[in-house]
């Protein structure tokens, strides 16, 4: 929950034409461990995001291919091929 709430703080900040600091309480706990100003804490959770939006999106590929697959197979030898056919993307 509080990745996603940096998140959306984060994006709201980024678009905002002079953040106040106080407007963006998670983001303003990490001024001066992240970055030195709310915008700069900003940009590196915005940054964040899109990597992981990135991998996100090949990790749920894999995840739900490989869900798909197991519930598909009409054996238990035939599920466990699926599972160990299952590549996990690389970073």
């Amino acid at each position: 929950m509080a990745c996603q709430q940096k998140t959306t703080e984060a994006l709201a900040c980024v678009a905002a034409e002079d953040p106040v600091a106080f407007d963006y309480p998670l983001l303003n706990a990490e001024v001066g461990i992240s970055g030195a100003t709310i915008s700069e804490v900003a940009a590196v959770v915005t940054s964040a995001f899109q990597q992981w939006q990135i991998i996100g999106t090949a990790i749920e590929a894999v995840r739900l291919g490989t869900r798909a697959a197991i519930g598909a197979a009409e054996t238990a030898e035939d599920a466990h091929g699926a599972f160990a056919t299952m590549e996990w993307p690389s970073i």
